[in-house]
């Protein structure tokens, strides 16, 4: 019975609203469900059924008025506010979504985005109709949000997957839903794969693309699914249109690009749909944001299974069938393929990753431009995926490729040549991932050889590559080559096969078959990949391999050539790579005889030539022979059918089979075998056939050599084949065929042959070869063949009579034929020919090789007895020569004097044969050399000391070796071995070992053998004294340094040069500083040798003797005729260009110095070489590689110190001491200096960061270059301890005083900063990285850069923490204190053009710039600094966490912040954290507040404006609590006093008071709310300030302010102009008497009854003080009132003059007595008031006071005190005018300033004065007298005619009272109204109206004269004028006047109106009859 009451009540309650609602108009309407909607709506959880039923009546009742009637808004955000309410019921929430979505279109913009972040907090907890009414509302305003940067607060993860899903949704219908007329076959299951497609693990993986419908349902877009069609669309599939869908759509966009409302990894997808949709603003739209998508992190599982969702559709087959997913359309899944080829997860996101690459090629929809972008996909799947997963798949993969390659095979189009690109490098790539599955598909590759060059040749490209990473699967090489080595040096053999099974085997043979057939295709690219994979997939040892190189070196195609020359090369294969061996030099062609040895090359080398396995020389022997003879009947005819192949394979295979030979016969019973017919006859056989053939002059040549060779293997076996008389004859033959090199090589053929023939037959041989060579009538060519081969036959009889008769019988001649022989090869020497000439003194050479030259008589025999009568000749005369002998003098002095010949050619052979003959003359056994001979020759080859061809000297350098060491010199060469040209086998590594020491270096052991290199001293002594000296020509001293280098190298071992080593090293070590970098390099060279030559004992006094030498200058022993060892300024000159000079070595030296190892000084200089000069074909055989390992070997131990220094060194300014140290570096490293790097990184850095504080400036120079290249690609771990002190010594060497140095800085800090911003950023690294990398880097670059003394570093360091702080992101939480308030502190010291803006402050007045201009532009200039961004970044990184260590950093700043920048940067910043975090910023306003209100006194109005921002914001974060009010109220009250202070002393910034409140009122007006009492009444005040800009910024405060207005805080308003009336601040009583004339002319009578009495108490009371400026304010104020609040003014009954009034007016000063015990103020206390104020002796005061005045007594005609206005203002106007207004005369005197000050003022006074008089005699209560009328009407008569124009206009004004007041229509009491006017008032009147109708210059007067005429003929129609002649005179005149004025324009209106009044009237009348 309880609950029925309640009920009811609740039942009352409701009727009582329902009436209420049904009474209201529509406008009323909507503020009645403002406030009863959301309480009815609430009433639905009553447990009452009655409450229920009535609260749907009202609801029903609302829906009938509001739907109809759209204007009708409702409360959204009551509603919202409702409906998010946790505790509210469901059903409410039932009731309030329904009233939400009603009222959404209906509420404003404003409103909506107010209200929008509360929409999805909690969506997921709610019902599904729920969110999808919230989502639709929601998305709706996507594009203001966007637009308005609105800041949304994310929900829960939930929440948010919930907005997701819908906005994918809403993507995804990009088209209005049409229903379905059919049903789709085949649309919601997948195709079955055809019986040929490969077999996919889930088939029906691959869903319907087509959307799917019902029989007549919709037709569903692509990726959704029915539900959520209708989700977004409703039931009826009908909620948007198609613009308001694109609209949508667009939202969702927008909303997706919102980073800080979505994560890149939640909107990615959104976009990719987004950039998918028809319409192409949205696609501009998502574009632009996925491009900005750089950071997203494409490994996150969410983001990639929603992607994949996307693109296969829905994958589960539990799910409903109305909620199944097809795929999305094919645009939207390439661009999902082309991010998912980013993510290494969606490559491993198997069985989907699978089903993707399937879906693509073979989906029921696919398109060739979605099998395109499958592609792509799929080689990303096979790079990226995980082995584990990637092979049990690949034959499925494989299988699906090959299928779809082969299905497109015959389509040329241009989307499948796309696609067939795209499958092959699929194929390539798997196949380098999963090799097993490829090993045995030979077919696959057949096919892929076949289709080369048959397809677009970007198709026939992309084949080339897929073979090419293909190839590793067929490789038949085994895991260790070592293993198949056998004793045989090396080399395979067909006894000793590999290890290998027989599937290797079978794999192996059908590939090398595979390999020869397509060596033979017609496609060159087939040809060159057949050459490829015969290299990667055989060893060097594979036969067959060989012959297809051998046969594609003569291809026609330059690539297919090159490819095949790698293959000729002995290599190995190491992890797919060819590694080519240092062995023998390419064997692809023969150099020509003026080319140089190539020592380099582009593919790596091996370090062991014993690496590689050479092929089997049998088995290649008989492989090629059969596969030549097989070819032979390909070729029908010229020399390839003659070859088998062409010229160039056989020159090849020859080469090829040279090569084999030397090492099969290095195994010494291979000898024996290959003796065997069976064996050679092939070779030899092969050989005979090139060198009978016409393949080319380089075939011939190869041919000849290896002929050569063959004989020179085995003399005593193939010389007596080639002896034969046939065979004679075939070797004569080729005599004259080809170039001279083949021709010289036949040459020493015939000699080696000729050594095995019968004696007579050699000297028939002799005989005629000899007369061929003399025949003039032969080509020059044959006769130099002939001269050649002339010399090799006599060469081989000196050999042969050299042996005893019972060795060989055989090859011998006659001395008279030897004579003979030798006497025509002189006469040549004086061939006109220099090639003949050549070849015979290279002959001479030969013979006198052996033995002394077979000539009569003796050197010094010859020069005593001539023979003949030849007569004596001098060493420099050529001999007469006669026709039957010569003398060796004879050819000495000829060859002697050819020594100075131009040809160098010449001069090289002449200086070798003259070695060659001393050697001969040291091997006779009967008696010495003769010294006359030698001492011609040593004084020729000195004179060669001025030649500038360095090949020269060094040829001089070996025959001095040759002359001085004899047999025991390591120059000596075997006269038929090939020559430089043709040396095409002989191994450079033997021959560096031979030549420094190895097969001729041994020592004499007899005493006749060390008496024979007795001289070698001599020659040694003389380099010494005559040739190094300081006096010698540069020229003479590199030539001599390198005749000491060939004596080190080649007799050094011998005693005479190891006794002069010390002296020889001390002649090195002073060519070091020559200027001649040539000589530089050979004296260093030199040292080396020079120990290397020495024993221990030797070697340390040499070391000794070297360091002292390069340390201090001076040399340990000085060389014969030197005064110098080091010329004067050798050591301190700096070379041009920095290149030359000592320093190089010093530097050297230094580094031994610092390893304690002096001696490795020797193997820097031998290791630092650098020259060319090494790289030639004489300078070559110095370069002493064997000596560079072995040093590197010594050097290895001491690496770990040695390799920080050179690399150091290798960066030095120096160039040379740059290369140097390079070289060395490379040479110990194996490498570029770079990978030292990462074996020595720690002792690298170490030495750089030492070196950066060097005293030295070259060493910091290189430091800082060393380490910008070192730090490249380092990581934090590598660098982290050190990166502060990097920092450190880079900012150091950035000020160094060094240019260079400080440019080298600037790099090392470009990659310095490029590093740590890479590091700094967790997109690079990992979180852990980049924190450590930030905490090591930002503290060194906020205390030590920003504040550093250079600029350059200060800027720099201010750029780099922009950089760091825009990649650090979250990172830079825990330094954002120290980092704001450093930057803060920054700004002004960093400010741009400080220097500039310092300069004008102090010349401002000079160039006319104002303070604020300066500041102004300096705050311009500020913010382009980057320093605002970076604190824009730490203002978004402020939390918790760290606001309150930022805030007592920023709290000093804000207080002692120095300069303008840093203050004004300060208030940014507080404003910025105070709107991005209000909250937190709110909890330290009571530390903020105090310094904000003092920074308001700032010098600077900038600043001032700044802080007072800043101060809004602030306040505007207080919370709203009670603990927030006092704070709130303090601030207001702090700033009130402020400017009442600044008011009251003149001192103080009251416009810093105006901004705050300006500031507070546009940001904080909500904080002030509770203090409207308080700052309503202010604002009013300041609002009037006298100061016009202060009272402007008020002026606007108020117009904007919404907290209320004066009339609503009227009481305050008063109070506040009573304090400030009660001030001794006259400028604070003037503010206030303009308050009061404010509220006067704003409130009018709105100021009401309660308050009237107060307000002109405070007006009449300020009205009695003392005159002060502004004080006519008051002025205005009373009048104001006055007017405006007349109606409820007490007006008490007419007082007549003289009477005083009832009420009295007190003064009272109390605040609290004003409004108490109130006086009524009545207007005669007015007038009264105003009377007195008129008698002020302030003109400027009287004027406003007399105004005022004439206001209040024309508001109030009812006070009669004429006599008291009359006696105040009389005064004023009876003074005389001096100066007639009409008269146009001026007085005689000048007026002073103070009358010319008065005069205007006193018009104005008189003006109002006369306005004032007639107002008063209108009120007069009594009839005026008739005196009091006529005075009144003369005055104004009399002042009329000599007043300007506006005191004229006050006398008619003051006319028309006077004539109102006798009107009978007066408003005056009815005693004194009615009066005639008396006939001499009229005619004053009169007279005064004609003289203004005269007034022709102002209209105004005449206007106002008509106007009074026709006031002054209404009251005196009436009267009785009589026959008054003045006045029908008058009457006549202004008749005439207004007739007269009817015609005027400006006045014909009034003129019109006054002849109306006229007519008839008795004025006229009186006129007409008199």
């Amino acid at each position: 019975m309880s609950s029925v009451p309640i009920e009811s009540e609740e039942i009352a309650l409701l009727d009582r609203v329902l009436t209420r609602l049904g009474l209201a108009e529509d406008v009323q309407l909507e503020k009645l469900l403002v406030q009863f909607l959301t309480p009815v709506m609430q009433k639905m959880e009553s447990p009452h059924a009655g409450t229920r039923k009535k609260v749907l009546e009202v609801l029903g009742h609302i829906n009938k008025r509001v739907k109809p009637t759209p204007s009708i808004h409702l409360p959204l955000s009551d509603l919202v506010e409702q409906f998010t309410d946790a505790s509210t019921p469901l059903i409410v929430k039932n009731f309030g979504i329904i009233y939400i979505e009603m009222g959404w279109p209906r509420a404003p913009l404003e409103e909506k985005l107010q209200i929008a972040s509360k929409l999805i907090p909690g969506i997921a907890m709610r019902p599904q109709q729920h969110q999808d009414a919230l989502l639709h509302m929601f998305v709706s305003l996507g594009e203001s949000i966007e637009s308005k940067r609105i800041e949304l607060q994310r929900g829960s993860q939930a929440d948010m997957n919930v907005l997701i899903s819908f906005l994918h949704d809403l993507l995804l219908t990009q088209h209005r839903i049409q229903m379905a007329t059919a049903t789709p076959s085949s649309s919601t299951t997948s195709p079955s794969p055809s019986s040929s497609a490969p077999v996919v693990p889930t088939p029906s993986s691959t869903p319907a693309a087509a959307p799917a419908a019902s029989p007549s349902g919709p037709l569903i877009p692509h990726g959704m699914s029915l539900s959520a069609v209708q989700r977004i669309m409703g039931k009826t599939y009908d909620r948007y249109n198609a613009d308001e869908l694109l609209s949508r759509r667009m939202s969702a966009v927008m909303l997706a690009s919102l980073p800080e409302f979505l994560t890149l990894e939640e909107s990615h997808p959104l976009l990719i749909i987004g950039a998918a949709d028809p319409h192409h603003t949205i696609v501009q739209k998502a574009e632009d944001n996925l491009r900005k998508h750089s950071k997203v992190n494409m490994e996150d599982p969410a983001m990639i299974k929603t992607m994949f969702t996307m693109a296969l559709g829905s994958q589960d087959k539990n799910t409903p069938e109305h909620e199944k997913r097809s795929p999305v359309s094919i645009l939207t899944r390439i661009k999902v393929l082309h991010y998912l080829s980013r993510s290494v997860l969606a490559a491993n996101h198997f069985p989907a990753t699978l089903q993707m690459v399937f879906q693509g090629i073979y989906g029921a929809d696919s398109t060739p431009r979605l099998q395109q972008a499958t592609m792509p996909y799929v080689q990303w799947v096979f790079r990226q995926a995980q082995e584990a997963q990637l092979v049990p798949l690949a034959p499925v993969l494989l299988s699906g490729l090959v299928r779809l390659v082969d299905g497109i095979e015959a389509d040329r189009s241009k989307d499948a040549v796309d696609l067939k690109v795209f499958t092959y490098n699929a194929i390539g790539l798997l196949g380098k991932r999963v090799k097993s599955e490829f090993a045995n598909d030979l077919p696959l590759l057949t096919t892929l050889f076949d289709r080369l060059g048959k397809d677009d040749p970007r198709v026939t490209s992309a084949i080339y590559d897929t073979l090419n990473l293909l190839r590793e699967c067929y490789t038949t090489i085994p895991p260790s080559p070592s293993d198949t080595a056998t004793a045989a040096g090396g080399q395979a053999s067909s006894s000793t096969p590999a290890t290998t099974t027989p599937a290797r085997t079978t794999n192996a043979n059908a590939l090398q078959e595979l390999l020869l057939k397509q060596i033979h295709n017609t496609e060159h690219t087939a040809r060159l990949m057949a050459v490829s994979y015969a290299i990667h997939n055989f060893p060097y040892s594979h036969v067959p391999s060989r012959h297809i190189c051998v046969l594609a070196i003569g291809d026609q195609r330059p690539e297919v050539r090159d490819e095949a020359k790698r293959g000729m090369q002995p290599y190995i294969v190491k992890e797919g790579e060819i590694i080519s061996d240092h062995g023998p030099t390419q064997a692809t062609s023969l150099p020509s005889s003026s080319s140089k040895p190539q020592t380099g090359s582009t593919t790596p080398k091996l370090g062991r030539r014993h690496d590689v396995i050479y092929p089997s020389f049998p088995d290649l022997l008989q492989y090629l022979s059969n596969k030549r003879r097989e070819a032979g009947g390909i070729h029908p005819t010229g020399s390839v059918a003659a070859l088998g192949m062409t010229s160039a394979s056989y020159e090849q295979m020859l080469l090829l089979l040279r090569n084999s030979l030397h090492r099969y016969m290095a195994v010494r019973e291979n000898e024996h075998n290959f003796r065997s017919e069976a064996a050679n006859a092939p070779y030899r056989e092969l050989v005979e056939l090139a060198l009978g053939s016409h393949g080319g002059d380089d075939l011939h040549l190869i041919a000849s050599v290896s002929l050569l060779d063959l004989l020179l293997i085995d003399q005593s076996f193939f010389g007596p084949l080639y002896a034969t008389e046939p065979k004679m004859a075939w070797v004569r033959s080729l005599l004259f065929v080809g170039r001279n090199e083949a021709r010289d090589t036949i040459g020493r053929v015939l000699g080696i042959a000729g050594q095995y023939i019968e004696n007579q037959a050699l000297e028939a041989l002799a005989k005629d070869v000899g007369n061929e060579a003399s025949d003039p009538a032969l080509p020059l060519l044959s006769q130099y063949a002939a001269t050649c081969a002339l010399g090799y036959l006599l060469a081989g009889a000196q050999k042969t009579k050299s042996l005893p008769s019972a060795v060989q019988d055989r090859g011998r001649l006659s001395e008279d034929t030897l004579a003979q022989g030798v006497l025509k090869l002189y006469k040549q020497l004086s061939h006109s020919n220099v090639l003949v000439t050549i070849g015979a003194c290279h002959s001479l050479g030969v013979v006198g090789w052996y033995a002394p030259l077979p000539v009569k008589g003796g050197f010094e025999e010859a020069a005593s007895t001539p023979q003949n009568g030849a007569g004596t000749a001098g060493p420099s005369s050529a001999p007469v020569v006669d026709d039957t002998s010569v003398t060796k003098k004879q050819i000495v002095t000829k060859l002697v004097s050819m020594l100075s010949h131009d040809e160098r050619k010449l001069v090289e052979t002449s200086v070798s044969t003259l070695g060659n003959l001393m050697l001969g003359e040291g091997r006779s056994r009967d008696r010495l050399p003769d010294s006359g001979m030698k001492s011609a020759v040593l004084d020729g080859l000195y004179k060669l000391a001025g030649n500038k061809n360095e090949e020269v000297q060094f040829t001089v350098g070996e025959a001095l070796s040759i002359i001085g060491g004899g047999e025991f010199s390591g120059a000596v060469r075997d006269p038929f071995a090939p020559g430089d040209a043709v040396d095409l086998f002989v191994d450079r590594e033997d021959a560096a070992t031979k030549s420094a020491g190895g097969h001729h270096a041994h020592a004499p052991t007899t005493p006749e053998a060390k008496a024979s290199v007795s001289g070698l001293g001599d020659i040694a002594e003389h380099i010494l004294k005559s040739h190094l000296t300081d006096r010698q020509t540069a020229i003479q001293r590199t030539a001599a340094c390198i005749w000491l280098l060939a004596l080190i190298k080649h007799v050094g071992h011998l005693e005479p040069i190891q006794s002069m080593l010390g002296l020889i090293q001390s002649a090195f070590s002073s060519l070091l500083a020559d200027n001649s970098e040539v000589t530089q390099e050979v004296a260093a060279r030199g040292m080396t040798l020079v120990y290397e030559r020495g024993d221990e004992s030797t070697k340390s006094q040499l070391v000794g003797g070297l360091v002292r030498t390069l340390a201090s200058g001076a040399a340990a022993q000085k060389a014969a005729g030197s005064e110098e060892i080091l010329p004067q300024g050798a050591m301190g000159a700096a070379p041009k260009s920095m290149g030359g000079g000592l320093s190089t070595y010093k530097e050297l030296c230094s580094v031994a110095s610092d390893m304690g190892k002096p001696d490795l000084i020797y193997q820097f200089l031998q290791l630092s070489s650098h020259h060319a000069l090494w790289n030639s074909r004489k300078g070559a055989a110095f370069a002493a590689t064997a000596l560079a390992d072995k040093a590197a070997d010594q050097l290895a131990p001491f690496l770990p110190n040695l390799v920080p220094k050179l690399y150091r060194y290798s960066f030095d300014p120096n160039p040379k001491i740059a290369s140097s140290m390079g070289n060395i570096l490379r040479a110990l490293i194996g490498g570029e200096p770079r990978k030292a790097l990462d074996l020595y990184w720690r002792g690298i850095l170490k030495e750089i960061l030492q070196g950066m504080g060097s005293q030295q400036w070259r060493i910091r120079e290189a430091c800082c270059a060393a380490l910008a290249e070192a730090l490249s690609g380092r990581s934090i771990d590598q660098i982290g301890d050190e990166l502060p002190e990097m920092y450190q010594m880079a900012f150091r060497a950035l000020d160094d005083i060094k240019e260079t140095v400080r440019k080298a800085a600037q790099g090392t800090l470009r990659t310095l900063g490029g590093l740590t911003i890479r590091m700094c950023d967790p997109s690079y690294s990992n979180n852990r990285d980049a924190k450590r990398a930030l905490d090591s880097a930002l503290p060194l670059l906020l205390h030590k850069g920003l504040v550093h003394e250079a600029a350059e570093v200060r800027t720099f360091a201010m750029g780099q923490i922009s950089k760091v702080a825009k990649v650090a992101g979250p990172l830079l939480v825990p330094h954002v204190p120290d980092l704001a308030s450093s930057l803060l502190e920054a700004l002004a010291a960093l400010e741009p053009m400080g220097g500039e803006f310092n300069y004008l402050a102090l010349h401002a007045e000079k160039y006319n710039v104002t303070e604020e201009q300066l500041d102004s532009a300096r705050m311009a200039v500020s913010r382009l600094s980057p320093l605002n961004d970076t604190l824009e970044l730490c203002a978004k990184q402020v939390d918790s966490s760290n606001i309150d260590e930022l805030m007592s950093k920023l709290v000093p700043l804000i207080r002692g912040g120095v300069g303008l920048a840093t203050r004004a940067g300060v208030a940014k910043f507080i404003r910025q954290l105070a709107q991005s975090h209000g909250d937190e910023v709110g909890k330290f306003s009571s530390k903020l507040l105090p310094p904000l209100l003092h920074s308001l006194d700032d010098r600077s109005a900038l600043v001032r404006k700044g802080f007072a921002n800043t101060l809004s914001y602030v306040v505007k974060s207080i919370p709203t609590k009670a603990t927030g009010a006092p704070q709130v109220n303090d601030v207001i009250q702090k700033l009130m006093g402020k400017y009442r202070d600044a008011v009251q002393t003149g001192e103080g910034n009251k416009d810093a008071v105006a901004v705050a409140f300006s500031e507070l009122m546009k940001n904080a007006v909500s904080s002030l709310l509770p203090f409207q009492k308080e700052v309503v009444p202010f604002l009013y005040f300041a609002k009037n300030d006298p100061t016009e800009s202060i009272s402007k910024i008020f002026q606007e405060i108020w117009t904007d302010s919404s907290l209320g207005s004066a009339r609503v805080y009227l009481r305050e308003v008063i109070l506040v102009v009573h304090d400030a009336l009660q001030s001794n601040s006259w400028v604070m009583k003037q503010q206030a008497a303009l308050t009061l004339s404010a509220l006067g002319q704003e409130v009018g009578r709105g100021i009401g009854e309660e308050y009237i009495n107060v307000v002109l108490k405070l007006v009449l009371d300020g009205l009695r003080t003392r005159t002060y400026k502004g004080k006519e304010a008051m002025l205005t104020a009373l009048s104001s009132i006055a007017v405006s609040c007349k109606e409820i003014i007490p007006t008490p009954a007419p007082i007549p003059s003289g009477t005083t009034s009832s009420s009295t007016v007190s003064s009272s000063s109390s605040p609290s007595d004003i409004f108490t015990n109130v006086t009524t103020i009545t207007p005669k206390d007015m007038v009264l008031s105003a009377i007195n104020e008129s008698k002020r002796s302030d003109l400027e005061y009287r004027r406003h006071a007399v105004n005022c005045l004439a206001t209040v007594l024309k508001t109030y005609p009812c006070v009669d005190l004429y006599n008291e206005v009359k006696e105040a203002i009389l005064p004023n106007l009876v003074e005389e005018e001096s100066t007639p207004s009409n008269s146009g005369s001026s007085s005689n005197t000048e007026p002073d300033a103070e009358e010319m000050k008065q005069k205007p003022l006193m018009m104005m006074i008189r003006s109002s004065g006369y306005e004032a008089m007639g107002y008063a005699y209108a009120a007069q209560t009594l009839p005026p007298t008739h005196e009091c009328t006529l005075d009144l009407a003369t005055l104004l008569a009399t002042q009329f005619a000599i007043s300007i124009w506006k005191i004229q206009l006050s006398i008619l004004t003051a006319y028309h009272s006077l004539i109102m007041k006798h009107s009978s229509s007066s408003s005056s009491s009815s005693s004194s109204s009615g009066a005639p006017l008396p006939s001499d008032v009229i005619v004053k009147i009169l007279e005064s109206i004609s003289w203004g109708l005269d007034n022709a210059k102002y209209s105004e007067i005449r206007k106002a004269s008509l106007e009074t005429l026709i006031d002054l003929a209404n009251v005196t129609r009436t009267y009785q004028i009589g026959q008054d002649a003045n006045i029908s005179q008058l009457g006549h005149k202004v008749h005439d006047q207004v007739e007269t004025l009817r015609k005027d324009a400006t006045v014909a209106g009034p003129a019109e109106k006054a002849k109306a009044a006229l007519d008839n009237h008795p004025l006229v009348n009186a006129m007409q009859m008199s």
